[in-house]
């Protein structure tokens, strides 16, 4: 990812409102100001995730702080004060010898590292997916002002699936369904058959039904994406269906959520 839209990625998420942009219209001329052709390139998508950072990282602390409380030795320390020596402090008894071999494990080392194998594979799912949804929040701002080549020329980049579905809807949304299904199925054959979003994508093609989407979705964070794309997909041709995902969508702790309940005020106001 370009440095300049790392950075605005990162304003976007600052937790600070303060900080962030304060309008649409702000992200869009941020957005408008990239270097025209520059790549966007993301890790893979991950499937999801719930664990929060902040917990992960105060989890890292505790065990480590177990692991360094249980281990350590305190030391004979002299220290000089007014030519007096105070007394030793007493020699604490060391530890029990390590456990013999099919023993229990040492309990604070293990906590030490399988909190810090968790906290490295959180990072590194979250950052990804971070970035792909600050894209996508980039896009529906500048549809929003009225730059919908420029929206579609940043979605175009990526090579995240959430990402051309957003495009396939931009395209359908301004009118070219045909492009939109071409584009979108050109798409699809670089995705394996069987992970995670194909069947979505499939189903946005036409080529399965709603439910055999949903039902593919292998958890929670899944379904509510599934939700919240059918529901875009048919706002057009059947609004109470749209309304019927999008709803199922609005009430879940996604990251579409936000996005659903957007499109569910803007059928209402039809």
């Amino acid at each position: 990812m370009p440095p300049s839209l790392a950075a605005i990625v990162e304003r976007s998420l600052d937790k600070t409102a303060g900080r962030r942009f304060q309008n649409g219209a702000d992200l869009a001329r941020a957005l408008e100001a990239l270097e025209p052709g520059a790549p966007v390139t993301l890790p893979p998508r991950p499937k999801g995730w719930r664990r929060s950072s902040s917990v992960m990282v105060a989890l890292a602390a505790l065990a480590i702080g177990l692991a360094l409380g249980v281990t350590r030795r305190p030391s004979r320390v002299e220290v000089e004060v007014g030519g007096r020596t105070p007394p030793p402090v007493p020699e604490v008894p060391a530890p029990p010898p390590p456990p013999a071999l099919g023993a229990h494990p040492d309990l604070p080392g293990e906590i030490t590292r399988e909190v810090t194998r968790e906290l490295r594979q959180h990072l590194q799912k979250s950052i990804p997916r971070a970035g792909t949804m600050g894209l996508v929040t980039g896009a529906r701002a500048l549809e929003r002002a009225n730059r919908t080549g420029r929206a579609e020329e940043l979605l175009r980049r990526s090579s995240d699936p959430v990402a051309r579905l957003e495009l396939f809807l931009l395209q359908r949304r301004a009118g070219r369904q045909e492009a939109a299904r071409a584009e979108l199925r050109e798409f699809a054959k670089t995705l394996l058959r069987g992970e995670w979003p194909a069947p979505l994508v499939r189903a946005c093609l036409g080529e399965i039904e709603d439910q055999a989407a949903i039902a593919a979705a292998g958890d929670a964070d899944e379904r509510c994406e599934a939700e919240y794309y059918l529901g875009r997909l048919h706002e057009r041709d059947d609004v109470g269906r749209a309304r019927r995902h999008l709803e199922k969508a609005a009430f879940e702790d996604c990251d579409q959520a936000d996005f659903a309940r957007e499109e569910l005020a803007l059928l209402q106001s039809r």
